[in-house]
C-alpha cells in the first residue's frame, strides 16, 4: 500500500495531472510496460484520483509497473 507521503510526491513531481480520468479509465485499457509515457502518468493519476474519491487505496503493486515505465523514460528518454 502507498503512504501518504508516496502520494504527496508523485502530484509534487507531476504525475498526477488534470484530465477527465473517470472517463479514461473506463474507456481505456493500458499495458504500461511499452505504454506511452502520457498513458503512464494517466493511468498514475487515475489511481490515485479514484483512491480520494471514495476507491480502493492504490497498492504498490499496482503502481510498481508505472514507476518503472516513468524510470525507463527518466533513465533512457524512451
Amino acid at each position: 500500500m502507498f503512504e501518504t507521503g508516496d502520494v504527496k510526491l508523485l502530484y509534487e513531481l507531476g504525475v498526477v495531472v488534470a484530465f477527465d480520468w473517470p472517463l479514461w479509465r473506463r474507456t481505456t485499457t493500458v499495458e504500461v510496460a511499452e505504454a506511452p509515457v502520457s498513458d503512464a502518468v494517466r493511468l498514475a493519476t487515475s489511481i490515485v484520483r479514484a483512491e480520494r474519491f471514495g476507491g480502493p487505496a492504490p497498492d504498490l503493486d499496482e503502481l510498481r509497473p508505472i514507476l518503472d515505465r516513468l524510470r525507463r523514460w527518466h533513465e533512457t528518454g524512451r
